[in-house]
């Protein structure tokens, strides 16, 4: 009989205050489709077993337009900044370590 990995579970949602907030029956916090916490301001955050992480787009999105690349609960992204500020300042990170520091909007990336 092959048993089912709990991870993988239908997920269920939690709404608290200004939150939802959305847990697998591992009580971690998960979502597949979407992100798994959505604050009514606009704040949005994709996780994966409890650890930031999304593929393709920012794992974070404030409402202030700050975004922020995660994979695996470490700030990360291949072929651009990890952390993109509203302000224009940009961030690269590979594998949660800082590679480059408050490139400005206009300077290229080597």
């Amino acid at each position: 009989m092959k048993r089912e990995d709990p991870l993988k579970e239908k997920t269920k949602r939690f709404c608290q205050n200004d939150e939802i907030v959305y847990f697998n029956t591992g009580s971690y916090v998960h979502r597949e489709d979407g992100p798994a916490r959505i604050r009514f301001n606009g704040y949005q955050a994709w996780y994966k077993n409890s650890q930031l992480h999304r593929e393709g787009g920012p794992a974070i999105i404030w409402e202030n337009g700050n975004q922020s690349y995660w994979r695996n609960g470490k700030r990360h992204r291949e072929n651009g900044p990890a952390i993109i500020l509203a302000n224009g300042i940009k961030h690269w990170y590979k594998n949660g370590k800082c590679i480059i520091k408050n490139k400005k909007k206009n300077e290229k990336y080597k």
